[in-house]
């Protein structure tokens, strides 16, 4: 569990009903931001992601920052601050509708 930030590239999210139908509900690309919300408890499904193209991706572990909470809340906060515009950018980009499934 962590935070995913995609440097280039671009991967689908896939989200499964109870009978186990998985469907792409989104495309996300460079810039955005995967698990942001569902490490702060805000989403509760989990979703599936899978690369539709070479992708790479920079992953902040649960454990890193925790750490970086408690070792400088300063740095924490203004990590948060920056990663909430992107997501808000993100937002705004995909309302309404969001990107769809190549």
């Amino acid at each position: 569990l962590g935070i995913y930030v995609i440097q280039w590239g671009e991967i689908a999210e896939y989200a499964e009903d109870p009978i186990g139908n998985r469907t792409c509900t989104q495309s996300l690309g460079s810039g955005e931001i995967v698990g942001f919300w569902q490490l702060q408890g805000q989403i509760n499904a989990p979703a599936d992601y899978e690369a539709k193209q070479p992708t790479t991706l920079y992953h902040i572990s649960r454990e890193a920052l925790t750490s970086l909470e408690q070792s400088s809340p300063e740095k924490a906060l203004a990590m948060y601050k920056q990663l909430l515009l992107m997501a808000g950018k993100i937002n705004e980009k995909h309302s309404p509708p969001l990107a769809p499934c190549n």
